[in-house]
């Protein structure tokens, strides 16, 4: 699986939409040759070794669940000892949401923020908006949803802009605001630096 590093670190920059299109040499229709609409199906096409044509549509139950074994084993691998921050942000998000083991998906998802990955972050400000797995804190989730769209994540980006509407002068953005940029100043690392 190894011999695949390149194209996994190159596929999960996109997150939850991602589809590679094909343009045939003999005529310029182009088709969908891998379709990926979730972390799961992301973990699911690792575990198959990156095919050339997925569609996690189409796997049977023991092929499902095998496929999803190996590609968990995968992205853990690259987690743990590459330390690649996008695996942590799938692998956050997969367990938080997909297999609501909130304590997987929160200790990835803090790994993952520490290395400033979005995604994570993401689901850090779901966790602490709905209070599960951590104490409920609006500020705290705020915060998480400013770090996010900082990092670029857009599911974070279209929250932001909207909490910035709605909450432009309360005294709980502005806290969080504060929240963030103390976090971002103790962690220079999480964000790009000209």
């Amino acid at each position: 699986m190894l011999k695949n590093l390149n194209v996994l670190i190159s596929i999960t920059i996109f997150h939850f939409i991602l589809i590679i299109s094909s343009v045939s040499a003999d005529d310029s229709q182009s088709k969908e040759r891998i379709k990926i609409g979730s972390h799961e199906d992301l973990i699911l096409w690792a575990g198959l070794d990156f095919p050339d044509e997925f569609d996690s549509g189409t796997m049977e139950s023991l092929e499902r669940k095998k496929a999803l074994e190996e590609g968990l084993e995968y992205f853990e691998y690259m987690a743990t000892n590459i330390g690649s921050a996008s695996s942590m942000g799938t692998l956050a998000t997969y367990h938080f949401y997909f297999k609501n083991d909130t304590k997987k998906g929160l200790y990835w998802a803090y790994k993952g923020a520490e290395k400033g990955e979005g995604c994570a972050m993401h689901v850090l400000a779901c966790a602490y908006i709905s209070g599960d797995g951590v104490i409920q804190d609006t500020i705290e989730a705020f915060k998480w949803i400013l770090l996010a769209a900082a990092c670029g994540d857009e599911g974070a980006k279209e929250k932001f802009n909207g909490l910035n509407k709605k909450y432009t002068n309360s005294e709980c953005l502005k806290s969080a605001k504060a929240k963030a940029r103390e976090w971002q100043e103790a962690h220079p690392d999480a964000f790009f630096s000209p």
